[in-house]
């Protein structure tokens, strides 16, 4: 397959991807919120969503191969969880 198909590919796969995760995990923060704490929790996620963007583009150069990044972006999404969890961020329903 030529390399611009499969980045084309690629990139709306991805595309598509996003444009659904994002309205869901928006729609779940606010029906998971109470109503006092709803502006907060969806800043908390607005900045996560668009650091995680911001420091994507670092893994290739810090981490070298993509077994090791994996572990490391699994790492910190269980610490993120572990976290969000335990400081009352994350509120059950």
């Amino acid at each position: 397959m030529d390399a611009t198909l499969f980045t084309a590919i690629a990139g709306t796969l991805l595309g598509i991807g996003f444009g659904l995760t994002i309205p869901l995990v928006n729609h779940m923060t606010v029906e998971h919120s109470s109503y006092a704490r709803r502006g907060q929790n969806l800043a908390y996620l607005s900045v996560a969503i668009f650091l995680g963007q911001f420091l994507s583009s670092f893994v290739d150069v810090v981490v070298g191969s993509a077994a090791t990044a994996f572990l490391l972006a699994s790492g910190a999404a269980f610490a993120a969880a572990v976290a969000a969890t335990t400081s009352g961020i994350a509120e059950p329903a």
